[in-house]
């Protein structure tokens, strides 16, 4: 749930318009003075759009009144003329070159059209002048999260807190931080901090009531999930379309899809301008069946956002299931392009390939998600049979048992999971199922599944490390062990042995971003915060393309 930029600035807008005259001193007289006595009353009065008329006459009269100037750029940016305020903020910051309040606006101004880092630019001259400013950090912070960079946001959110620490918002960007790295155990002991500061903005109130719902949703909590997005609704029935986009999430993930489908419905009657709103509508239509009207609002979604690969996606499957088969494989091509490394979307374009009869095409998409996903047991049955209908018997057949092998460790685990679910505090339950995803090298599962344990609260950490240990001498990737254990001692605020298994892994295997990016958490913990900087550069060394 992302807060407006009008809350950014820290006020209400139409409080901010009734008394900003009040931060520009001095008067004006005659005809002018009365066009904005008129403004102000308009304001007073919540009607905005009627007070452009006179406000405009007012900066026609005195082009360089900071005054006038700065009542247009908050005004248009309460009516979302953002291009339009753009120019007067900029005239009143070249009067003005020292005040901040200008730049934050500017910068709240420039988001919405998509200049992100003429933004970042206001928001750091902010800083300039005042180093511990409130705002730009939360808005550089927010952007850098947006931006999924993770090691920007780090910093500025771990500077904002320091500074204000018994602040609710800073608390809540802290804690939308942690869930974006993984840490759910500490995003929620954040959040439910930042609650029990009691928000007197409801905005912010309800964000964080709605991220504690979604990170009880990943995690499995399903009652606590809708808990917190329930009440997230009532703080803010007038911005509740987030909300209930994530109950339609949850319905659907519990395989309610007439539950789902009215929430999706409602999402997009809020949200009209939502791509992924239309998306998950038009996913769960098609899942019913409703071919028609799933396609129609899929199209919908792609016209609103051109760059989402999950909805191309889910219209090539569509174009599949409706033996489309040209569209279909023009639709993954472009889902493809947008999301090379997606092993589903690879494999539905193989797929596709088949059914237009190019097999060079196909094989090369299975291969490359296998590539990509070395669990996928439907791109090893594709590609099987394509082997073996070239005459491949022998590599066809290993494909082959390969898939059937996948498919029973997959219904292995759906019994076990079952199981863990009826009991879920039961330590023997849990140890056999992390024993067995462990052995068959499903390590990110493992790992999912174990920080959602312990994030619930569900199991002793001690139990859990010992599983892996025994793990580590007979596995086929003992790294892929080791990170897992570091990461464990993480989740379970052990951050010195998490250092020792950490380390570990990183001289056993190639530089890895995910694991410099864990240990850097780790020697935070421990206040060692120069080497988390220099792990933290070295991850950005990683990603930065050369």
């Amino acid at each position: 749930m992302r807060k407006s930029t009008r809350s950014l600035l820290g006020v209400a807008t139409i409080l901010l318009l009734a008394v900003a005259t009040q931060a520009w001193p001095g008067q004006q007289e005659g005809s002018y003075d009365a066009l904005l006595a008129r403004t102000r009353s308009l304001l007073n009065q919540r009607l905005p759009e009627e007070a452009v008329q006179p406000l405009s006459e007012a900066l026609r009269q005195r082009p360089d009144s900071v005054e006038a100037l700065w009542l247009m750029g908050v005004l248009s940016l309460e009516l979302g003329r953002f291009e339009e305020g753009v120019p007067h903020v900029t005239r009143l910051i070249e009067l003005t070159p020292e005040e901040t309040q200008p730049r934050l606006l500017l910068g709240a101004l420039l988001e919405p059209l998509g200049r992100v880092d003429d933004a970042v630019v206001q928001y750091r001259e902010v800083l300039v002048r005042d180093p511990y400013h409130r705002d730009a950090l939360m808005a550089i912070g927010k952007l850098a999260l947006q931006a999924k960079d993770e090691v920007a946001a780090g910093q500025v959110i771990k500077s904002l807190v320091a500074r204000y620490p018994t602040d609710p918002g800073a608390q809540i960007l802290h804690g939308r931080f942690y869930a974006f790295v993984g840490a759910y155990r500490e995003a929620l002991l954040v959040l439910q901090s930042a609650v029990l500061l009691g928000p007197s903005d409801p905005l912010e109130s309800a964000e964080a009531q709605y991220l504690l719902g979604t990170i009880y949703a990943e995690l499995g909590q399903v009652d606590l999930a809708r808990k917190h997005l329930e009440n997230a609704l009532q703080l803010t029935p007038e911005n509740s379309g987030p909300s209930i986009l994530q109950l339609g999430l949850l319905a659907a993930s519990q395989e309610l899809a007439e539950e789902a489908l009215t929430y999706f419905e409602r999402a997009v009657e809020l949200m009209p301008e939502d791509a992924r709103a239309h998306f998950r509508l038009g996913e769960a239509l098609q899942y019913l069946r409703e071919m028609s009207a799933a396609e129609e609002v899929l199209r919908t979604s792609i016209m609103l956002n051109p760059e989402l690969p999950e909805t191309r996606l889910q219209l090539g499957m569509l174009y599949l299931e409706t033996s489309r088969n040209d569209a279909a494989f023009a639709e993954l091509t472009k889902a493809a392009a947008l999301a090379p490394d997606n092993a589903t979307i690879r494999h539905q374009l193989g797929r596709a390939a088949m059914k237009i009869g190019d097999e060079p095409t196909a094989q090369r998409e299975f291969e490359a998600a296998l590539q990509l996903d070395s669990f996928h047991s439907e791109a090893y049955l594709a590609l099987g049979n394509l082997i073996v209908r070239q005459g491949q018997s022998e590599r066809g057949r290993s494909l082959l048992t390969r898939f059937r092998d996948l498919q029973r460790d997959e219904a292995t685990i759906a019994t076990m999971v079952a199981r863990v679910s009826e009991t879920p505090s039961d330590p023997v339950a849990q140890r056999s199922l992390l024993s067995y995803l462990l052995d068959r090298d499903r390590h990110e599962q493992a790992l999912n599944t174990v920080v959602s344990w312990i994030a619930s609260e569900l199991s002793a950490c001690n139990d859990l490390s010992e599983v892996y240990k025994a793990a580590l001498p007979v596995s086929d990737d003992p790294s892929a062990v080791l990170l897992g254990l570091g990461q464990l001692m993480l989740e379970c605020n052990n951050p010195t042995g998490a250092i020792t298994y950490l380390e570990q892994a990183r001289s056993s295997g190639p530089a890895n971003i995910e694991r410099l990016l864990i240990l850097a958490r780790a020697y935070d913990q421990i206040g060692q915060p120069d080497t988390a900087a220099r792990l933290r550069t070295e991850a950005q060394a990683l990603r930065t393309p050369r």
